[in-house]
């Protein structure tokens, strides 16, 4: 089964629960783009991060980050916190790449034990799932 969502409905939910706008677009198949704008002193900036698939196997997704060195420090920062408040859900693999044990997400356990993801690509407005019933 194929599942896509739209960029637009993600960046809808983080700015519902996070109260933060971001943007996300596609840069190829496999590479999506990340992005906000910040002020910095009197100016406002735009910074981004982008994230890339580089495995899938079951429910465990292997992501690389690509960021400017600025931004790849509040991201190491973030991940501290984010492995404190989800333990065992993100492993970071040196290099910039993580590993995200998406059935280790309590909400998503039930759901794991009967598929498995299969690949995650990106297009123009959408991230595709294909997923496997076990």
């Amino acid at each position: 089964m194929n599942i896509q969502i739209p960029y637009r409905e993600i960046e809808d939910y983080v700015e519902r629960k996070y109260r933060q706008s971001v943007r996300l677009t596609n840069v190829n198949n496999n590479t999506f783009c990340v992005s906000r704008d910040m002020k910095v002193l009197f100016a406002t900036k735009t910074v981004s991060i982008n994230l890339s698939v580089i495995q899938v196997v079951g429910s465990d997704i292997t992501l690389s980050y690509q960021a400017g060195f600025g931004i790849e420090l509040l991201v190491k920062g973030a991940l501290v916190w984010f492995k404190e408040q989800m333990t065992g859900v993100v492993e970071e693999s040196g290099n910039n790449q993580l590993v995200v044990h998406l059935a280790e997400i309590q909400q998503l356990k039930k759901t794991f034990s009967v598929i498995y993801v299969q690949d995650v690509n990106f297009s123009q407005k959408d991230i595709n799932i294909q997923l496997f019933l076990r």
